[in-house]
């Protein structure tokens, strides 16, 4: 099973690289769905932003679907291409359009490579609401949002609703940093019910879906209808989620549940905006640093959880 994006159906932002005319994504690249004449490259870190980020350069050969690694100064073809950028912040998914030059990072500066991103996207809240309910995953998803929001002068009300988490003591810990980020800025964060057992009752007979199959669909409306029912007994017009900024999750399946989970309510629109994109995700980043987060290692379920312990296994 092959992980990634398609690169053929994603949209991607225009950036410039050293000159070079490049398209981007935040998110992970299925290798296979790469066009023939592009090239791949990809920058890659731990997986919340946090600890040493390390440079891998991919070329896709014209022509071909082999994926070759550039040889570093000490390496040999083949093997990838790594060159520590510790305490820096690291980005993905760049596709070369044109002016490829077949050589490694080396001791180039990391700056040098960094994707110059457009500013943040200007915001458009439907309806011009000023107040938001934002249903929030965790304090580290919520981070960029929280604060582009605020300084953009909507009021987000944080709704955390995530019973999918286990164990218990784990939901305490994310919800402990997602009051602590929330009292920062100094904004309300509501406390759903914890109720793992009417969660797992939910997913029932999808327990062995992959991530991103049908279980995380069900996981994500049964969330998103306990928000959308609170925003409508609230006097919210507009809900919108942090799931839709990690890039472990399948943005259409975020929308469908959010989608589904307002039109059972009255009065309260899906806002359906692509957290990921202008800057967000890597003022993400930043924010995770420098709050030093809690940062867990797996979605939040037991499934995930299982996941995340064979990969572990087969390291």
């Amino acid at each position: 099973m092959r992980f990634g994006i398609n690169a053929k159906k994603e949209s991607f932002e225009e950036v410039t690289v050293l000159g070079v005319p490049m398209l981007f994504t935040a998110m992970h690249v299925d290798k296979s769905t790469v066009p023939k004449d592009l090239y791949l490259y990809e920058v890659r870190h731990d997986d919340e932003g946090r600890g040493d980020r390390h440079f891998v350069e991919i070329l896709r050969h014209e022509g071909g679907n082999d994926i070759h690694r550039q040889k570093d100064q000490e390496g040999t073809q083949g093997e990838p291409a790594v060159h520590t950028a510790a305490g820096r912040e690291a980005v993905t998914g760049c596709f070369g359009m044109d002016g490829h030059q077949e050589s490694s990072f080396g001791e180039r500066k990391y700056n040098d490579y960094l994707c110059k991103m457009k500013p943040f996207l200007p915001l458009d809240v439907p309806m011009g609401a000023t107040r938001v309910l934002l249903h929030a995953c965790c304090a580290p998803c919520s981070s960029a949002i929280v604060e582009y929001l605020v300084q953009q002068g909507v009021t987000p009300v944080i709704f955390y609703s995530n019973a999918n988490i286990y164990p218990s003591e784990e939901y305490g810990h994310r919800l402990s940093e997602c009051v602590r980020y929330a009292r920062k800025w100094g904004i309300e964060i509501v406390d759903d019910v914890y109720d793992h057992d009417a969660w797992r009752g939910a997913v029932r007979g999808l327990e062995a879906e992959p991530e991103r199959g049908a279980r995380c669909l069900r996981c994500f409306t049964y969330r998103l209808e306990r928000a959308a029912r609170y925003a409508a007994g609230h006097g919210f017009p507009v809900l919108t989620t942090t799931l839709a900024s990690s890039r472990w999750k399948d943005l259409d399946q975020v929308n469908a549940a959010g989608r589904a989970a307002c039109a059972a309510v009255e009065g309260v629109l899906w806002w359906d905006r692509n957290w990921r994109k202008g800057g967000l995700q890597e003022r993400r980043n930043a924010i995770i640093r420098e709050e030093n987060f809690y940062n867990q290692r797996y979605c939040g379920c037991e499934f995930s959880m299982a996941r995340l312990a064979l990969s572990e296994e087969k390291v």
